[in-house]
């Protein structure tokens, strides 16, 4: 029964079974469930056709079907309906949490509205007649099929989770800040609309009819396919959708603003463009259009695969960056334009259209790109192809500043404009035109060349290059790298004599062969080297011109086929001919020409001319027919030679034929150069003819010549014979005794010297013609130098004089310090002294010296440096004895012209030295040593071949040496002594073997004898003794002369290195007397255990001076 009238119960009322608090009241067909009411509502008045608004903190349950009113839940109520509520609208509202377990429905034109911070459920089937509006801050959940009549709105702040199907019969909007998960099929008759800040989450299909436009900052996710049936997909602002699966549409794909896209499948427009655009980010996986692809803008786009529809393109422009991972195809053109940057990194196919890349765009193919059409590259476009350009019913066309890198073959390609290609790879048929400026590496193609342009080549080619006829200015130029070579040929085209090709061609010409087939004009450039041979088709037709420096390795023109003219007119130029020249015309103009090999060169009549140039003919034959004219300064180089066999060979001119001349009448100043080393002459004379006349060739010559002689043996004299053009050579053994002079030395040292000089370049074993020969070869310092440095590097002998006499003096400063001590001691000078020590000592010393030049000997500088230890002890009262070992360094520099000459000794030296008192003041020494020595030789040698060969040397030698000492010490009034003696001195130095190494032929063998030194010395010294603060001080100072009455000198073989006789040595005379001042400070302390002393000696001799000083430290016990 349906209830009109207003019904009200409380407390405990007939509608309900169980109240507990609140209560329900039924005002003007509304039944109210209000306060914290929490029954259940079992009377059936209610469920029918009343309005039902539940309240405050009510909890009800309607356990029966409500039908025919409206639904209001507010307040913090939180009703459940059992059954199925099918009513006029449904709102809920305020912190209302209903729960609805069965279906929900509403009548046209009322709605479903969830709003404020409402939270239902529904869980059952929710048709909206009208809309279904989902705001504030709610957050409902509908757990089954959701459809509206009309659209669903999802805004505000509200959070939607749809776990069934989603049917909107208008549309879906999702804005501002609302959050939406759809876990079922989502489906619009029309639009989806997501906008704002919103964010959603789409598990299942989604399907619309019309739209879909996405934009502000939202951001959507598709995890299932997303279909639009009507008309676009629109993506803008700075929204941020993700696409897990297919994604379809009948109409156009927008992207632009500021958006950032994925689309992790596939995406395809089925009517309709896709365009990328503004600074939107993409990321396609696999993209098919019935209509354009474009990326414009500043997009950033990623594609994997993409492929457009019939008669569509693809289309990179403005500053947009592309990078397409997978191949790409486009049915139509492929457009890349403005400053874009594209990457494709698989294969790029339009199958009936062009391709365009124009612009500043820069743009990199990894894989083939492949083009039914014409391919243009223009504009300032940087491009790279890293595997084959193909134009399958088209040409390649490279244009105005274009730069590209072809790394893969091209196929058909023309460059022209100012463009710039880059040719890695083998390229089929290549046209370079106008201004451009191409490089090819390894070319194997045919390559045509015309207008202007420049064109480097580089590696290893088969190409045939072809310069064209054309109808503008054609002067190409053709740089050829070092190290270019081709097994093709380079062919000058003559189908039409209209402006022909004139290319000027520089570096390396290494070609198979140049042909000419048309009476047209090379140059080549400076410093260019011809290793091509050229032809003409047609005899005397074509031009040569060279403009600087050439080496010309191969023939230029055939016997059969001359060219019109060769010109090397560029002055100074440095010409060097390999191959014979055939032309009707040859003129050389500031030429130094130099033949390599015996060459000819062919003209016709009054055809090879000469003017300020010069012909170095070495000692090859040069050929020449026709009519040959000098003018101007005129010279003429030849170079005289006798090899190992004695053979001789001599430039000369062969003028060949009954036409031919040779006239160098009008040429001013003619001058004759000869570069010769001869060996001396058996038959005293060598003789050939510079100019030769054959097969009724004339000569015309001049009338002044000069003729200048370079001759490496100053011992042979050439001269030249105008009348028989023929040069004439003498031996001229008078001059070897003013090299002799010249140097200083003897005859034997100058020999010595060009021995060696020569090691390297001769038989040493035919000593006495080589020699001479040799001699004169020696340049006028070269044997300065060497007669110097034949000259004996003073070795150990010299060394071991210096280190012995350094012993020698430190041991007699030992012996005079125990004696004077002594002599203080019983004098009883100073306490604490006793004649009966025991003591170990050491000195350490460091010397210097130096030695003038003297006869076979030079300047030296030496330094040396030691430390001796000993010890002493009396055996009686008379009688002191004593034991050392000296460890020596010495160094040897030598200067003038034994400048880097230097000898290295280490010795070790063992003494035994004693004193005996012989009584009244008289008393006697001896001193004995006997040493080791290692010595490191380092000499310079002189050589033709080598100026800075060292010859070291490394050996072994033994030493010994004695002296006896006779003496008196006189003890004046002063307490001063003063010690007259004379001595006896010998030393021996042992024999010598050593082979240098480092000078290869010049290593010398050497063998020396043993020597000795015989000396007598008379001196005295002078020493007393003082206290100082309690200390006991003893200076000394003493001075002698000492002459080496007899003197052995070593017997010296030195052999060359598998020489048959040695070469005479010289041993230096060294001085024989020597002056020797030296003194001794020596101090003891208090207690007579420490000795302490300081020690100096200088020897003096004719341009010698030699210094050392030590200091010393004495342990009594």
């Amino acid at each position: 029964m349906k209830l009109k009238n207003c019904i009200s119960i409380l407390g405990v009322s007939a509608l309900s079974s169980s109240v507990a608090l609140g209560g329900v009241s039924i005002v003007g067909g509304t039944a109210y469930v209000t306060g914290s009411y929490s029954g259940t509502i079992v009377d059936p008045t209610i469920y029918n056709s009343l309005n039902v608004d539940i309240d405050n903190t009510s909890s009800p349950i309607l356990n029966n079907d409500v039908t025919g009113g409206d639904v209001d839940v507010r307040g913090s109520s939180s009703p459940i309906f059992q059954e199925t509520v099918n009513g006029d609208y449904v709102n809920i509202r305020d912190d209302s949490t209903p729960t609805f377990e069965k279906s929900v429905t509403t009548s046209s034109p009322y709605f479903v509205a969830v709003r404020d911070n409402s939270s239902p459920i529904f869980k059952g089937d929710v048709y909206s007649n009208h809309d279904l509006s989902i705001n504030g801050t709610s957050t409902p959940n509908f757990m089954a099929k959701t459809e509206s009549g009309r659209y669903v709105y999802v805004f505000g702040n509200a959070t939607a989770a749809f776990t069934g199907d989603v049917t909107a019969n208008y549309g879906l909007s999702l804005r501002e800040n609302a959050t939406g998960t759809f876990d079922g099929k989502v489906s619009s008759n029309y639009y989806l609309f997501i906008f704002d800040n919103s964010k959603s989450t789409f598990n299942g299909e989604v399907t619309t009819g019309d739209y879909i436009s996405i934009s502000g900052a939202a951001e959507p996710e598709f995890k299932n396919t997303l279909t639009s049936t009507g008309s676009y997909i629109k993506i803008a602002d700075s929204a941020k959708p993700i696409f897990h699966d297919d994604v379809s549409v009948k109409g156009d794909v927008t992207i632009s603003g500021t958006s950032e896209s994925e689309f992790k499948k596939s995406i395809t427009s089925t009517n309709g463009v896709i365009l990328v655009q503004d600074d939107a980010k993409v990321i396609f996986y696999d993209v098919t259009s019935d209509g354009d692809i474009t990326a414009s803008g500043n997009s950033i786009t990623e594609f994997n695969k993409a492929t457009t529809g019939a008669n569509s393109s693809l289309i990179v422009k403005d500053a947009a960056k592309a990078t397409f991972h997978d191949d790409v195809v486009s049915d139509s053109n492929i457009t890349i334009s403005g400053t874009s940057e594209s990457e494709f990194e698989k294969k790029l196919t339009s199958t009936s259209g062009t391709m365009d890349i124009q612009n500043d765009t820069k743009v990199t193919f990894h894989g083939d790109v492949l083009a039914s059409g014409n391919v243009t590259i223009s504009g300032t476009s940087e491009s790279e192809f890293k595997q084959n350009l193909t134009s399958t019913a088209g040409s390649i066309f490279v244009q105005d500043d274009a730069k590209p890198i072809f790394n893969g073959s091209p196929s058909t390609t023309i460059a022209k404009g100012n463009s710039k290609p880059i040719f890695n790879a083998p390229a089929s048929n290549v046209e370079i035109r106008e201004n451009s400026e191409a490089i090819f590496n390894d070319p194997t193609g045919d390559i045509y060349i015309s207008d202007t342009p420049t064109v480097t080549f580089k590696g290893t080619s088969s190409s045939k290059i072809t310069l064209l006829h054309s109808a503008s200015p054609n002067t190409p130029i053709l740089k050829l790298e070092p190290g270019f070579t081709s097994s093709g040929d380079l062919i000058i085209d003559s189908i039409i004599n209209i402006n022909l090709s004139e290319p000027t061609i520089s570096g390396t010409v290494k070609l198979n062969k140049i042909s000419m087939e048309a009476d047209t004009k090379i140059k080549l450039d400076n410093d260019v080297t011809m290793d091509t041979p050229i032809s003409t088709s047609v005899d005397k037709t074509g031009s040569l011109e060279f403009l600087g420096d050439a080496k010309i390795l191969q023939d230029i023109g055939s016997k059969t086929n001359w060219l019109k003219n060769v010109t090397f007119d560029t002055n100074p130029a440095d010409i060097s001919l390999e191959g014979n020249i055939y032309a009707n015309s040859v003129s050389f103009s500031g030429s130094n020409i130099s033949f390599v090999n015996d060459r000819s060169i062919t003209t016709g009549q009054s055809s090879l001319t000469y003017h300020d140039s010069s012909l170095d003919l070495d000692t090859k034959k040069l050929t020449v027919s026709g009519k040959t004219l000098f003018t101007g300064k005129t010279t003429f180089k030849t170079t005289f030679n006798v090899d190992g066999g004695g053979k001789e060979t001599g430039g000369h001119i062969v003028v060949d034929g009954a036409n031919s001349s040779f006239n160098f009448s009008g040429a001013t100043p003619v001058e004759i150069i000869l570069t010769a080393d001869s060996p001396l002459s058996p038959t005293d004379t060598y003789s050939y003819k510079l100019l030769i006349e054959e097969n009724g060739g004339t000569i015309i010559p001049a009338n002044n010549i000069t003729f200048t002689p370079n001759e490496n043996n100053s011992l042979i004299t050439w001269t030249y014979d105008e009348a028989t053009h023929t040069l004439n050579a003498k031996n001229n053994p008078a001059q070897l005794p003013v090299i002799v002079a010249k140097t200083g030395g003897s005859e034997d040292d100058v020999k010595v010297a060009a021995t060696l000089a020569s090691a390297n370049s001769s038989n040493i074993c035919d000593a006495t013609n080589v020699v001479m020969s040799n001699i004169g070869r020696l340049k006028e310092a070269q044997m300065l130098e060497a007669v110097q440095r034949v000259q004996t590097t003073p070795g150990l002998g010299a060394r071991a004089t210096e280190i012995s006499s350094a012993i020698l003096n430190e041991l007699e400063a030992r012996i005079t310090s125990l004696v004077t001590g002594n002599q203080f001691a019983d004098a009883g000078v100073a306490a604490g002294d006793s004649n009966n020590k025991y003591g170990v000592w050491a000195n350490g010393f460091y010397g210097r010296g130096y030695q003038g030049r003297l006869p076979h000997s030079p300047k030296y500088n030496s330094r040396l440096y030691g430390l001796t230890i000993g010890a002493d002890a009396p055996i009686n009262d008379d009688v002191i004895y004593g034991l050392s070992m000296t460890s020596v360094r010495s160094t040897t520099k030598f200067s003038d012209k034994k400048a880097n000459d230097v000898v290295k000794v280490k010795s070790l030296v063992f003494s035994f030295y004693a004193h005996r008192d012989l009584g009244r003041n008289w008393f006697s020494d001896v001193i004995f040593s006997s040493g080791v020595n290692r010595v490191k030789g380092m000499e310079k040698r002189v050589s033709f071949n080598n100026p800075n060969q060292l010859a070291v040397s490394k050996y072994k030698a033994s030493t010994y040496s004695g002296q006896l000492m006779l003496g008196y010490n006189h003890h004046t009034k002063d307490n001063v002594i003063i010690t007259p003696f004379g001595s006896l001195g010998y030393s021996w130095v042992d024999k010598i073997k050593y082979t240098e190494t480092g000078a290869g032929a010049q290593n010398l063998s050497v063998q020396s004898g043993s020597s000795y030194v015989l000396e007598a010395s008379f001196g005295g010294d002078v020493a007393f003794q003082t206290l100082i603060k309690g200390v006991p001080v003893t200076p000394e100072i003493h001075a002698y002369i000492s002459y080496n009455f007899k003197v052995k000198r070593p017997t010296v073989i030195a052999k060359l290195m598998g020489a048959c006789t040695p070469i005479p040595a010289r041993v230096a005379k060294g001085n024989k007397l020597f002056y020797n001042i030296g003194g001794e400070i020596n101090a003891i302390s208090e207690s007579g255990s420490i000795e302490y002393g300081l020690n100096y000696e200088i020897k003096l001799s004719k341009k010698y001076i030699n210094q050392v000083g030590g200091l010393k430290l004495r342990v009594n016990f």
